[in-house]
């Protein structure tokens, strides 16, 4: 079952900064690039394994402050054969459905098509309490 892991340690390690520079090298036909629009990880268990999918705000694990991306899809390098079991027991899940997550061959095609569903939201982003609608109670202290 999927659940929603923000504290615990990965299973599949964050990208190295190696990874996260200009992919020039052929990519692994094995491997693929997992994005994720969302403020916490998503952790998958699929044959005996879990997999830990990094949301866009994976960088603040740990922190006392920061803010939280809009917009923006965290990436995470993963065999291609633990995608496509993910795929096949929780394809049907809103977020694979809609877009929030989606995997590439490579970081430069995944960043790619998340530039093209920027203003996807997943629904969690922070209210602008000077942009709502909303009015004071009467009578409530």
């Amino acid at each position: 079952m999927a659940r929603n892991r923000s504290s615990s340690a990965p299973q599949t390690a964050p990208l190295t900064p190696a990874e996260t520079a200009p992919q020039t090298a052929p990519v692994s036909a094995d491997m693929v690039t997992v994005a994720y629009n969302s403020p916490q990880g998503m952790l998958f268990t699929v044959n005996g394994k879990e997999i830990l999918i990094n949301g866009n705000a994976s960088g603040l694990r740990g922190k006392e402050k920061g803010i939280i991306p809009i917009g923006r899809y965290g990436y995470t390098r993963i065999a291609a054969a633990d995608w496509a079991a993910i795929e096949r027991v929780y394809g049907s899940m809103a977020i694979i459905k809609n877009g929030l997550m989606f995997s590439e061959k490579s970081k430069d095609r995944a960043e790619d098509r998340a530039e093209e569903r920027a203003e996807t939201r997943h629904g969690r982003e922070a209210v602008d309490p000077e942009s709502t609608a909303t009015t004071e109670a009467e009578g409530v202290e």
